[in-house]
């Protein structure tokens, strides 16, 4: 199940970050959430936890 709160990173460092954002998403299973001007944009979550996500 997808959790609601988490590690939370600018676009700004999202862009600077990507590969290593990925990387800890990958290793840790814990989601990104991705703000812009403080305000929710978009989550990063692994291939794994989508999968289980659009299985149920």
């Amino acid at each position: 199940m997808l959790k609601t709160i988490g590690e939370t990173k600018s676009i700004t460092q999202t862009k600077s970050e990507l590969s290593k954002i990925i990387k800890s998403v990958n290793k840790t299973g814990e989601p990104v959430f991705i703000l812009n001007h403080n305000n929710p944009e978009a989550v990063i979550i692994s291939n794994k936890e989508y999968s289980s996500e659009v299985r149920t």
